[in-house]
């Protein structure tokens, strides 16, 4: 049996090492780590049984660990070392799985039996599959252990080779004809006709995931349902001795598509893969992602594995230099049209792939980043308006579709942008003509932001970006250029000079002036020989 111990201390960790006593409990396997990240490392290219874990460490909390383990290792048994009584931790922990809840400093004793009641549980676990192997108990309480066997194949984390397999099967105690052939269908989400949240689009995928389940598996052969990401979901249909109906499959598959597309409110295509081998499998589903890569046009619709998406014809090259004058001469809207007719056209509808696609799109954000820096528009603010256009559809090139939709917005960004530097560097003119009138009171930077309804940390930034300085320093700035031509240009005495400045303080005019012109403001006014004999 093996152990993995995490935890941030490593004096606790060698402790623990040291003061149980494992041979005893037949362990002969210890793994350390002292984050989660490493921790998961290890779970993934070791097989653990028990995990001692920490709740508190700098890199990630425990409790998480213990979520990503009941996915991931469901055989893992957990239990936590903590310094923390806490209930709501010891609840959720004990809700993830963990065998026990034991407090630092460590009882070990207690820790022992923990560990025994950890190893009964591995016990009874392993006698229910053994009893259940060639069941139908497996099928249905282990589903996510079934789905992880078959994951590591197609991620080829199981190396593609029989013997590799048949061991791999062994471990999880799944049984498999080694005979058996396998059709993989992959399942491709293109759009979502709605904007969902994260959790509400994780429903709507395990929505296509049951719909594939009864329309598709129940409905012609045993198979397992998969869910991929980025909105995609892999179905493998088992056969034994027989061959496969195509035919059938393409009309379920299309009844799948069409079901999906009606009640999930989604854009979705289908590729049919050929009867292979399990260790062949991982092979057949990268060239079926490769398809759905390939496809930027076309939804609702089934493709077998061979079938040419596109005529694989030369399409006319994008007119970037046109596209780009239109930019410049701010002829916005009419560059948003001219690139959705070009993506619009049938040739190349009917002949650009995802590479090119995805090509088309950078080069386009590099022509946006180029015309917004030209036309005055600051670093800061192109480098956010560059993020936000990014982030507004991660992956706009997945279709034609996606690019059109995500060029409209990209328009409106761009008009926004440009249309709010103009408005800024108003108000910036509008604030410099206010203090230049107001020297002589005692506004601040909030003061000034109030009148012109702006806040104030944003005023500050778009006068730094025009003006160079920030408020406060402009005002400071001011009155000493004023002060110097007073000095310089009448005999006013200097202490109305400080009060007509919004100076309340003589001294304290005194001091700023001179901080900032080496100066006294009387020296200053000597020096300048401005002074009546």
């Amino acid at each position: 049996m093996a152990v993995l111990i995490v935890d941030d201390e490593e004096l606790l960790i060698n402790d623990v090492l040291a003061s149980v006593d494992w041979k005893k409990l037949g362990i002969t396997e210890k793994y350390t780590a002292h984050n989660i990240q490493k921790a998961t490392e290890i779970l993934k290219n070791h097989r653990i049984d028990i995990l001692l874990c920490d709740i508190e460490m700098p890199q990630g909390n425990g409790l998480d660990l213990l979520a990503w383990v009941q996915e991931h290792s469901p055989f893992t048994q957990p239990i936590i070392l903590t310094c923390h009584i806490d209930f709501g931790y010891a609840k959720k922990a004990l809700k993830l799985g963990s065998i026990d809840y034991i407090l630092k400093p460590i009882q070990y004793d207690e820790l022992e039996a923990a560990i025994i009641k950890a190893q009964e549980r591995i016990k009874n676990q392993s006698y229910l599959v053994k009893y259940s192997q060639y069941g139908q108990f497996w099928l249905k309480y282990q589903p996510l252990v079934i789905e992880h066997f078959w994951l590591n194949i197609i991620n080829q984390v199981i190396r593609p080779d029989p013997v590799e397999i048949k061991k791999a099967a062994q471990h999880y105690n799944i049984p498999l004809d080694e005979n058996i052939k396998v059709l993989p269908i992959l399942l491709s989400v293109k759009r979502w006709e709605h904007k969902y949240s994260l959790p509400d689009q994780k429903a709507m995928v395990f929505g296509i995931k049951n719909i594939a389940m009864e329309v598709i598996v129940e409905n012609l052969y045993s198979g397992q349902v998969i869910e991929l990401p980025e909105d995609k979901i892999i179905i493998i249909l088992f056969c034994g001795g027989e061959s496969f109906d195509l035919n059938k499959v393409q009309e379920r598959c299309m009844q799948c598509v069409s079901a999906c597309h009606k009640h999930l409110k989604c854009d979705i295509m289908g590729y049919i893969g050929k009867p292979s081998h399990i260790h062949e499998l991982s092979k057949i589903v990268d060239a079926l992602k490769d398809m759905d890569t390939d496809n930027v046009s076309y939804v609702n619709r089934i493709f077998t594995i061979g079938q040419s998406i596109k005529n694989n014809q030369k399409i006319e090259p994008p007119p970037f230099t046109v596209w780009s004058a239109l930019l410049q001469d701010g002829k916005y809207d009419e560059f948003g049209e001219a690139v959705i007719t070009y993506l619009n056209k049938p040739d190349v509808k009917a002949n650009m792939n995802g590479s090119e696609l995805k090509l088309f799109f950078y080069s386009l954000i590099n022509i946006i980043y180029q015309v917004m820096k030209e036309n005055g528009i600051s670093v800061s603010n192109i480098e956010e308006k560059y993020t936000d256009l990014l982030d507004n559809n991660s992956e706009p090139y997945r279709s034609i579709s996606d690019m059109t939709a995500w060029i409209d917005y990209a328009v409106k960004v761009i008009k926004t942008s440009v249309q709010n530097e103009y408005l800024s560097a108003n108000i910036v003119d509008s604030v410099k003509e206010f203090i230049d009138s107001n020297l002589d009171k005692e506004y601040t930077r909030e003061d000034i932001a109030l009148k012109f309804f702006i806040n104030p940390d944003y005023l500050d930034r778009i006068f730094k970006k025009k003006v160079g300085t920030s408020v406060t320093k402009y005002i400071l700035y001011q009155r000493i250029l004023h002060a110097k031509k007073l000095l310089e240009e009448t005999n006013t005495p200097v202490s109305v000079i400080a009060t007509s400045l919004g100076y309340k303080n003589m001294s304290h005019f005194s001091y700023v002036f001179k901080k900032y012109t080496k100066q006294s403001p009387s020296t200053y006014r000597e020096l300048c020989g401005k002074v009546k004999k």
